[in-house]
């Protein structure tokens, strides 16, 4: 909950018009989730403006936003868990999971089609459950609370669930050229990405894709 009201903004920057206008700007490119472009322009206004109210409630209305700034120059994935605060990268993530197949799942609070098939998921993972084969949940929230509220909606409070930090920046984005979620994604037994664009949990062939890799 942010300390800061809005009525308390207003008191403070109704006689600056160029404040007021700084506000509308930002909070307008916030809840648009333009997380880019914010921070992009939010590091020059923190320079040269020194109104500590307005960098206070953008700071505790945005805070998945300049958590995104500290990696946007990161070239790798950087992951959140949802069970704890600590990050990972997708390549270390990888590592620590040699010798199964991973079965990615690319998703967020927003997007209705990811959110509907996740049943489907959880019943596919059920009947591989026995087999070297972890699901996993990679989130493209930008805001972290709603990403949080959906996984406990949709019982994606689980070890292999994630929030792309610094989305859409990595340059994973860029290999595998997201373009629409959901989207799934195949990494065989040694980490390597073998399928892209992989059938969803609700096809007939997914099953037999998985345990190709599962069976090498």
């Amino acid at each position: 909950t942010n300390n800061i009201s809005v009525g308390h903004i207003f008191m403070n920057i109704e006689k600056d018009n160029k404040n007021y206008l700084y506000w509308l700007f930002f909070e307008n490119l916030g809840k648009r989730g333009l997380k880019e472009t914010f921070i992009e322009y939010f590091e020059t206004f923190e320079k040269e403006n020194k109104n500590n109210y307005l960098i206070k409630y953008f700071n505790d209305t945005y805070p998945s936003f300049f958590k995104y700034a500290d990696f946007k120059n990161e070239k790798q994935l950087i992951l959140k868990s949802i069970k704890n605060e600590s990050n990972v990268t997708l390549d270390g993530f990888l590592k620590s999971k040699s010798g199964k197949v991973l079965y990615v799942d690319l998703w967020a609070s927003w997007c209705s089609p990811c959110r509907k098939l996740m049943p489907t998921s959880f019943k596919l993972h059920e009947e591989l459950i026995d087999k070297q084969i972890d699901f996993v949940y990679i989130s493209i929230d930008d805001d972290e609370n709603k990403w949080i509220k959906a996984a406990k909606k949709d019982n994606l409070f689980l070890d292999n669930s994630f929030i792309a930090i610094n989305y859409p920046t990595a340059t994973f984005f860029n290999d595998i050229q997201l373009k629409a979620i959901p989207r799934y994604l195949i990494y065989d037994k040694t980490g390597k990405l073998v399928n892209s664009n992989a059938p969803s949990p609700e096809s007939k062939e997914i099953k037999a894709e998985l345990e190709k890799y599962i069976n090498q």
